[in-house]
């Protein structure tokens, strides 16, 4: 049984979205994108989360949408020797195959998905500001003149 006890995740933060490293502690930018690491042992079968915290870049229109991608960009053992993923290429670089989102068991042949790669869609909504204007109960809506 392999073990990963160092997992590296970059974030490829889209146009439209900004990274801000004070908001996020555990990340750091490495070629100019988000990466953590996990260091804690991570055995088949588990799982664990990372959060990052992305800002949308205002003005941006109402009705688009982002699509926010992640993968899994290296993992090594205990030892520091590289892990090899049979059903994906573990990289820093947003180009793999996607076809279904969430996938978790691609098997690696041509035209399927890679697992260790996904992505999220951000969907902007309408703002819509109203303003509403009455006197006080206690105010006569009759007045005269000064």
């Amino acid at each position: 049984m392999v073990e990963a006890s160092n997992i590296e995740l970059t974030d490829y933060v889209p146009t439209g979205m900004t990274y801000v490293q004070a908001d996020n502690p555990n990340w750091s930018l490495v070629g100019g994108k988000p990466t953590t690491t996990i260091t804690s042992i991570l055995a088949p079968g588990n799982l664990v989360s990372r959060t990052i915290i992305l800002t949308v870049n205002n003005p941006l229109p109402a009705g688009n949408s982002l699509q926010n991608w992640a993968e899994i960009s290296a993992a090594t053992d205990g030892d520091g020797d590289a892990q090899e993923d049979i059903d994906s290429n573990p990289d820093a670089v947003n180009d793999d195959t996607y076809v279904t989102d969430n996938d978790i068991y691609g098997n690696g042949k041509a035209n399927e998905d890679e697992d260790d790669h996904d992505q999220e869609t951000v969907h902007v909504k309408r703002f819509d500001l109203a303003l509403t204007k009455t006197l006080d109960p206690a105010q006569s809506p009759e007045v005269i003149p000064a």
